[in-house]
């Protein structure tokens, strides 16, 4: 053995040879050895290269004792070894496969291509554009941008065409309502009107309020936009769903059908079953918490421009009283750059939802008379004004929060974030007389962030543009943190009886007159045994 130039190199006269081979057969038998250790396992290293690598280490070491420490050099060389990535297999190479898992993953590709390519087909009967309506995201897209909100150029192309299968097998309109991140892939929700009011008498809307409040909207969800298949309607949600949601902070496992470990347990809705269906269901899913979650969302976060909304009080059906119902205005005016800088000029563009989890009043049952019962001991609170403007979003805050912002002359701390953008004009046309050339008009934005449910966006161009989109966790914020659920305080102890003739003497002994009952003996039967 011999080294040139750090290298090792095997001379033939060392090598150590049977003596059966013949002096003529060496170089072949040799070239043969040479071949071997040269060749390269499935591990990717030969063990020529390995020789060599443990040889320039241990010289490089220089160790004391160098033959005791070969083997602990050898594994350190094998660990520290990087292997080359192979190269892909050719179509040839994957047609012959016939491993179990790259089988599986060449199916769920084609799957997935096949899903897409469907998608992206026209329909086979045209639909009536006049009774459904998607977004354009491809455009809305280009607002998300400005608050740094973005899906993916291909991930957003494929959900538009999702919300286009989903809106023409359903004859719905739709808006994009967002995405939720999850622990295993993503929720992607879209919100269309609800066709069917589901709480129309006065006792369905005890147990659960109908289109003239949270169940307005009805919300499909999927994790893989595509046919219409792929997309699965949330039930709807009831106040007890709402409540509960107000009091959790929980992220979503991305499962609909798991259960939600919270205290106090998510309600079930009205006629929901068992996932077996034997019967109904006890608890509810994650399915109910993501639909009072984004109520949640929707009712604080979705806003509008002021003056495109109207509100207007209207008689419920079945003697239901007077409810808040939001229309669009008829011609609103445009709203201009320096407008869209005021907090004053957006207001929210949905009904408040109260602690009680409603935003209508609490219908009262009515007795056997047909009369109003009695309503309940503690009333409703009140709910927030409709189209109330975001200005008068203010977080509560605490003692130390308030010195703190006392300190630094700030009174209150708001629920928003705005910040403006204007975008210069650039000409389009050659210069004028004047010099100045024709210019194209200004697209200003103003972009907002909610502070309390971190990932709701809205960003409004001046003009008539108003676009809302959330991409979060799900999650309220930390400073929003609902109080922890405690237990009630035990009632108060009985006091002993006293005597009614004793009432009006307080230092009267409550005993005074009484004598304990004599003891009554019974003695037991014993039988007489048989002589």
């Amino acid at each position: 053995m011999s080294l040139e130039s750090g290298s090792v190199t095997v001379e033939e006269e060392s090598t150590v040879l049977s003596p059966e081979v013949e002096v003529h057969e060496l170089p072949a038998v040799f070239q043969e050895a040479k071949e071997f250790v040269r060749g390269v396992p499935g591990s990717g290293v030969s063990v020529y290269d390995h020789l060599t690598q443990v040889l320039v280490k241990m010289l490089d070491e220089r160790p004391a004792d160098a033959n005791a420490l070969f083997e602990e050099i050898s594994a350190s060389v094998r660990e520290a070894t990087i292997i080359e990535p192979k190269k892909p297999l050719t179509e040839e190479q994957l047609a012959n496969k016939t491993d179990v898992g790259s089988e599986r993953s060449r199916q769920a590709v084609l799957s997935w291509t096949r899903d897409r390519a469907a998608m992206m087909l026209p329909p086979p009967v045209e639909p009536n554009f006049s009774q459904i309506k998607f977004p354009d995201l491809m455009d809305e897209s280009q607002l998300w941008a400005w608050a740094n909100v973005s899906l993916g150029e291909t991930a957003t192309y494929v959900v538009q065409l999702g919300l286009r299968q989903l809106a023409a097998a359903h004859k719905l309109h739709l808006r994009f309502w967002g995405k939720v991140h999850t622990r295993s892939g993503d929720y992607f929700l879209a919100e269309a009107r609800t066709k069917e009011n589901p709480a129309k008498s006065r006792p369905e809307r005890i147990v659960m309020e109908g289109t003239e409040g949270p169940n307005k909207y009805t919300y499909y969800v999927s994790k893989s936009p595509g046919g219409a298949d792929t997309w699965q309607a949330l039930p709807h949600v009831t106040p007890r769903q709402l409540v509960v949601a107000q009091q959790t902070r929980r992220f979503f496992t991305g499962d609909l059908g798991a259960t939600v470990p919270s205290f106090p347990p998510v309600p079930p809705s009205p006629g929901q079953l068992k996932p077996d269906g034997s019967g109904p269901a006890e608890v509810g899913t994650e399915a109910n918490l993501l639909r009072a979650v984004v109520a949640l969302i929707t009712a604080d976060t979705v806003l509008a421009l002021n003056g495109f909304l109207e509100a207007e009080p209207e008689e419920g059906e079945d003697e239901m009283g007077e409810l808040n119902v939001l229309k669009p205005a008829e011609a609103p005016e445009p709203v201009t750059f320096d407008a869209l800088k005021d907090p004053g000029t957006f207001v929210h563009a949905e009904l408040d939802i109260s602690p009680v989890g409603r935003t209508q009043a609490t219908p009262q049952p009515r007795g056997p008379d047909g009369e109003v019962a009695e309503g309940p001991e503690e009333p409703d609170p009140e709910p927030k004004a409709a189209l109330r403007s975001i200005a008068e979003d203010v977080r509560e805050l605490d003692d130390q929060e308030k010195q703190l912002l006392a300190d630094a002359g700030v009174d209150q701390k708001t629920l928003w974030q705005l910040k403006t953008e204007q975008v210069p004009v650039k000409p389009t046309g050659p210069p004028n007389e004047d010099g100045a050339g024709k210019a194209e008009s200004a697209q200003s934005v103003a972009v907002l962030k909610s502070t309390k449910w971190p990932g709701a966006v809205c960003v409004a161009r001046e003009g008539k543009t108003c676009v809302n989109v959330y991409v979060g966790n799900g999650v309220v914020s930390a400073a929003m943190r609902p109080k922890p659920y405690e237990l009630a305080l035990p009632k108060a102890v009985a006091s002993e009886w006293r005597d009614p003739a004793m009432a009006d003497d307080p230092e009267a002994d409550p005993t005074a007159g009484m004598a304990e009952q004599a003891d009554v003996i019974f003695e037991p039967q014993v039988e007489a045994e048989d002589e």
